[in-house]
């Protein structure tokens, strides 16, 4: 046969087929990622924009430049036991403001998906200009959520992201340009572009970590090792 004749050109054709073969996969697998099961009416959009491998826009252009400020806040080792008076409330160590953009650093593990764990939430009330990261449901979903005001809610949810009994870093971000993304242990998992703009800068009444302000949301159920919050975006992987 031809290929017989030619076998360089054809080892060519098999590895650009094969490279085309991976490079699909992984759009696919991060349109899986940044699906989200979201009940209808939800002002939610996860929306994966990526080409070839790469995010079709700019880091400048959705304000993703980083900014080298040093944290905000910062959080200690300590484990969580999943009862509701096992928690922190990081405003009695800050006194400052958080709003607009920011930037979220967790290493942590999951033992438990109790329903809607939440690991963290930052907010005047159920809902008022919250921050949430959780398990979505009794699922190894994680979920950044991000309400303005009482009624505007955005949320990214990344399926399969928390890998239970294991520690993790995570990298939580939202630009002033309203981008959201997810990063684990240094790759982008999950993105979404929404019309958010964030709430301006203003101090939260609740700055919780172990515990959700939504009084039908359960406790985390696991161990923080890190965590720290920037304003702005700190860096990126």
């Amino acid at each position: 046969s031809l290929e017989g004749l030619f076998p360089d050109q054809t080892s060519k054709r098999l590895a650009s087929q094969q490279e085309l073969a991976n490079v699909e996969s992984a759009k696919h697998f991060l349109e899986v990622a940044c699906s989200s099961a979201i009940p209808s009416g939800d002002q939610v959009h996860a929306v994966a924009t990526y080409k070839d491998g790469q995010s079709s826009d700019s880091d400048s252009s959705d304000g993703l430049a980083s900014d080298k400020k040093a944290p905000v806040l910062t959080l200690e080792e300590r484990d969580f036991s999943g009862n509701l008076s096992d928690c922190e409330d990081m405003k009695h160590n800050f006194s400052g403001t958080i709003g607009g953009s920011f930037s979220i650093l967790i290493t942590a593990r999951w033992d438990a998906f109790p329903h809607w764990g939440t690991l963290l939430d930052f907010g005047s009330g159920a809902p008022q200009d919250n921050i949430v990261i959780a398990n979505q449901a009794n699922t190894n979903t994680l979920a950044f959520e991000i309400y303005r005001g009482f009624s505007q809610r955005y949320r990214l949810t990344v399926p399969g992201a928390i890998r239970l009994g294991q520690m993790d870093t995570y990298l939580f971000m939202v630009s002033e340009q309203g981008l959201m993304r997810i990063y684990r242990d240094g790759e982008i998992i999950g993105e979404q572009k929404t019309d958010l703009r964030p709430s301006p800068v203003k101090k939260r009444k609740y700055l919780y970590v172990g515990k959700s302000c939504f009084d039908q949301r359960a406790p985390f159920q696991g161990r923080v090792q890190e965590l720290k919050v920037w304003t702005g975006i700190a860096f990126e992987w």
